[in-house]
């Protein structure tokens, strides 16, 4: 019987532990139609590399996992289909039209050079979201990290996941995020596309962990039990073999 509970909570394990992410995804790319060529076809290469589709500028979202915003607004569609349960990543001004469409509490007062290769530090919350695996912390990024939105305000229920340095001391958000109704908003304040022209290792990392679902609160707790459970079996055990 002993060994049945094991068996059953070694099972419970391994469902809480296993990714939700899979499956492959559907991902679509909403940029401007006359958008720079070389950066639409490695984006697109990238994607379908990791086993998920690719749409650009699709007429319905209906279907689609994860919408990379790339400077473009947000329309009523998207708008609708993030709050139903999509997971929108914003690029530079993307951020700015996420706010204004009522996604998520932000604001700013434009944008413009940080400088190239500018470092973005990843705070607590980023960390905990895993926008750090496989990267430096902080990390730069030639051109890439270069064009910076200038954050001002960040309201209720959005956590600043990564910050930047600003001339004269202090920071400013460069990645935020949060809950918009059943789906999410990573707002990238930055111009990360444009490692995508030379396909940069670090941005492409960054990206893939943006797109990694974090593990649900549920799972999580019923992780923890299962190895609680485990860990009183062993010990109960240990005390029976010490008599």
């Amino acid at each position: 019987m002993k060994k049945l509970v094991s068996i059953i909570l070694l099972a419970v394990l391994a469902i809480a532990s296993t990714p939700t992410n899979a499956k492959s995804a559907m991902v679509a790319l909403v940029n401007s139609p006359t958008g720079n060529a070389t950066f639409l076809a490695n984006f697109k290469s990238f994607i379908e590399a990791r086993g998920d589709s690719f749409v650009r500028n699709p007429s319905s979202f209906s279907g689609v996992d994860v919408v990379f915003n790339v400077r473009q607004p947000v329309s009523t569609d998207m708008k609708n289909w993030v709050l139903g349960g999509g997971l929108l990543i914003t690029e530079y001004t993307g951020i700015k039209n996420a706010g204004d469409a009522g996604l998520l509490s932000y604001s700013d007062t434009g944008g413009g050079n940080a400088g190239t290769g500018t470092s973005v530090t990843f705070t607590a919350a980023g960390i905990s979201r895993g926008l750090n695996i496989g990267m430096t912390n902080p990390y730069s990024d030639g051109g890439a990290t270069e064009f910076f939105r200038n954050g001002i305000a960040v309201g209720s229920g959005v956590e600043v996941l990564a910050t930047r340095p600003v001339s004269g001391g202090g920071t400013l958000p460069a990645i935020v995020g949060a809950t918009a109704g059943s789906g999410y908003v990573l707002g990238i304040a930055y111009d990360w596309g444009d490692a995508f022209i030379p396909n940069s290792a670090l941005t492409r990392q960054l990206i893939t962990n943006a797109m990694t679902p974090v593990p649900e609160p549920s799972s999580l707790v019923l992780a923890g039990a299962g190895a609680a459970l485990l860990g009183l079996i062993h010990v109960r055990r240990q005390k029976r073999g010490a008599k």
